[in-house]
């Protein structure tokens, strides 16, 4: 199922729905970190995709990872590399 799904996202790299069918089969399949992995890409890649961030946040919770805290991290980074790179400054 997942070569299916990569197949299918080669094909139609604008649609978000293969990633997520590729994170579940991984998920299903016992590959947490990898089907997280792909949903992370994709949140990035689509993030008006609202599927795919609720995806996420379920596995997040069923792995016992909260789920804001890449965010925060992510976006705390950004912010500092827009202030010279010092993680210091209040975000």
């Amino acid at each position: 199922m997942v070569p299916k799904a990569a197949e299918a996202q080669k094909q139609h790299p604008d649609d978000a729905r293969f990633p997520r069918l590729q994170a579940s089969a991984l998920f299903a399949a016992g590959d947490k970190p990898g089907a997280i992995g792909v949903l992370e890409t994709t949140v990035r890649a689509f993030p008006k995709d609202t599927t795919a961030q609720l995806a996420l946040v379920d596995m997040y919770g069923q792995v016992g990872r909260k789920a804001l805290q890449p965010v925060r991290h992510d976006r705390r980074m950004q912010l500092s590399e827009r202030r010279g790179g010092h993680l210091g400054v209040p975000v």
